[in-house]
């Protein structure tokens, strides 16, 4: 017997999950011991950050938390990430050497499929951060929860189409 799935969320869900699953198994959880998994799935989530030593700890913590994690190391690469799989919200880090995180934000901006995106910028930079135009801002250090905190803001408030 089959799963029948009635929403688009959970639709988008399962399209995105067979796509992840080509790039790497070990990012979603098995589903064969749990039918009720894509009504409960959380959204992908992008994080972006030069600094070594943090992106693996950040996207290990986000993916104990429930979330569905993808990380790149560098603002090309994001870009890259985002148009093969489709992501749901980027948390990047502000200042990165080849590309900050405003520029990834325009360049998301300028694509047609990126465009409504979501972003969380993290920075350690205070000042910069007030003169930033954006609205969604981690400043270093944070916690996990603040992080989470912020990106369950996202996808909540999120009022994109979903499309496949």
């Amino acid at each position: 017997m089959g799963i029948r799935v009635q929403t688009a969320p959970v639709q988008r869900a399962i399209g995105r999950s067979m796509q992840l699953e080509s790039v790497s198994n070990s990012l979603l959880p098995d589903v064969d011991d749990c039918a009720c998994y894509f009504s409960v799935c959380m959204a992908v989530i992008l994080v972006v950050d030069d600094y070594k030593d943090l992106l693996p700890s950040l996207s290990d913590a986000l993916t104990t938390e429930g979330w569905r994690v993808l990380a790149a190391p560098s603002a090309s690469a994001a870009l890259r990430t985002a148009r093969s799989i489709g992501v749901d919200v980027v948390l990047t880090d502000l200042l990165m050497p080849d590309q900050d995180g405003q520029s990834l934000e325009n360049a998301f901006r300028n694509e047609a499929v990126l465009k409504d995106i979501p972003f969380v910028f993290m920075t350690g930079a205070v000042r910069q951060v007030r003169e930033m135009r954006a609205s969604r801002v981690l400043v270093k250090p944070f916690t996990i929860a603040e992080a989470v905190a912020m990106l369950k803001s996202c996808v909540l408030s999120d009022e994109r189409e979903w499309v496949d």
